[in-house]
């Protein structure tokens, strides 16, 4: 029996977690473990450090994880501390487990990206014909939203989604012309599948990244004429999905009537569109009290405090943190932790912009546009799924 090299043991345990992120969420801690573990085993040291001291995009994350780490000397509940410590983990290992490895070939990270691919279109298709199931053997009901994700939040779910279909029209470029139906067919079941988890964010950006590579498609083909025709249609196309699911409709509709009336929100409303700019408002009273933070550890004891000041009683009750990543930051660690996080986006955003690199681009735009409404780094299931392939795109881009 041929014996498995410590090269072999990281790529494989890598796969599996990739492959893993929208499958197994609970099990992800123990396949970090086992990467790490195999990694101990492995020598070249000097070259990983090396290859770290290289990337601006890398070392401006650890600044950041640090930053958080500095956090704890003004924070007064010191076991809070720690557990925001601990979900945020993945931001020091992840440049380490991922983005030092000498190992890991463009190549290489091109099969990584396909376990990721193929795992996320299985998760899409089996909840798929599990809503469509309900509707011919229950009570006739599509499951959307919360119904159609119950293991992960619709949001993170639609983010994996988004950047599975981003990663298989990349790759499009370098497939025979046979596969392009078994492609195809994963990218209709993934966009589908966004749909249904009704996450109002991620189905705007479906629609603007479909409009962008459409365009990117038909730029040097057609005429502008026809080209604004085809995205007329496609706008059209999508509103009428919108339109004919009435759950996705819905939520589209209250959060035009949040904005439309947003002085006149209600200070006990809880639902999702209203909560937000009440927490908003709340996380930038916070900031202005505190610019260098309330410490890791207390951030949300001091939001909860700040709704009861303000009035905001459904938000205090739910003890919501601020839904947004840079107010979160911001009022933890302060304006330089906040500016140290866009600089984990902006640096690696420009150099994508600049090389072209469209999976790094599209998964940064993905995460920051995110970020805008969700504190993507306060649960494990963004935090791993942002430090993972933000080390792991940064790597095929150093690797190429």
């Amino acid at each position: 029996m041929k014996r498995i090299t410590s090269k072999q043991f990281l790529f494989y345990s890598t796969a599996v977690l990739a492959a893993s992120l929208p499958i197994f969420p609970t099990w992800i801690p123990l396949f970090i473990a086992i990467l790490f573990l195999g990694y101990l085993f492995t020598k070249d040291w000097k070259l990983r450090i090396q290859e770290l001291l290289t990337s601006k995009s890398a070392l401006i994350l650890l600044l950041f994880f640090l930053f958080n780490v500095l956090g704890i000397l003004w924070s007064e509940n010191l076991e809070k501390a720690v557990m925001h410590l601990e979900i945020k983990l993945s931001l020091l290992f992840f440049p380490f487990l991922i983005f030092a490895r000498p190992d890991l070939n463009i190549l290489s990270v091109k099969r990584i990206l396909n376990f990721y691919c193929l795992s996320t279109t299985i998760v899409a298709t089996c909840m798929l014909l599990r809503s469509f199931g309900n509707v011919i053997l229950y009570d006739g009901v599509l499951l959307t939203y919360g119904t159609f994700s119950p293991i992960f939040h619709p949001s993170y779910l639609s983010m994996y989604f988004i950047l599975a279909i981003v990663l298989l029209v990349d790759g499009l470029k370098d497939l025979l012309r046979k596969y392009y139906f078994v492609y195809g067919l994963a990218i209709l079941f993934l966009s589908s599948a966004v749909f249904f988890s009704a996450s109002k964010v991620n189905i705007i950006l479906l629609f603007g990244l479909g409009l962008f590579y459409l365009l990117r498609y038909f730029n040097n083909r057609l005429s502008r004429l026809k080209q604004l025709i085809i995205a007329a249609s496609f706008g059209i196309a999508f509103f009428i999905a919108i339109f004919l699911n009435q759950t996705i409709f819905e939520r589209f509709l209250r959060g035009f009537n949040t904005v439309k009336n947003i002085h006149q929100i209600d200070v006990n409303d809880t639902e999702s569109n209203a909560a937000r700019i009440l927490i908003w408002n709340s996380a930038l009273d916070l900031i202005s009290e505190h610019p260098w933070g309330v410490g890791t550890g207390d951030v949300n004891i001091e939001l909860t405090k700040k709704y009861h000041e303000n009035g905001y009683t459904g938000i205090e009750y739910r003890q919501l943190n601020a839904h947004n990543q840079f107010l979160q930051t911001a009022a933890a660690i302060g304006i330089l932790g906040m500016i140290s996080l866009l600089f984990v986006f902006l640096v690696p955003m420009f150099n994508s912009a600049i090389q072209g690199n469209f999976p790094m681009l599209g998964f940064l735009i993905l995460t920051f546009v995110n970020a805008c409404v969700e504190g993507i780094l306060e649960a494990q299931a963004g935090v791993v799924f942002f430090a993972f392939f933000y080390a792991l795109l940064l790597r095929n881009v150093k690797s190429s």
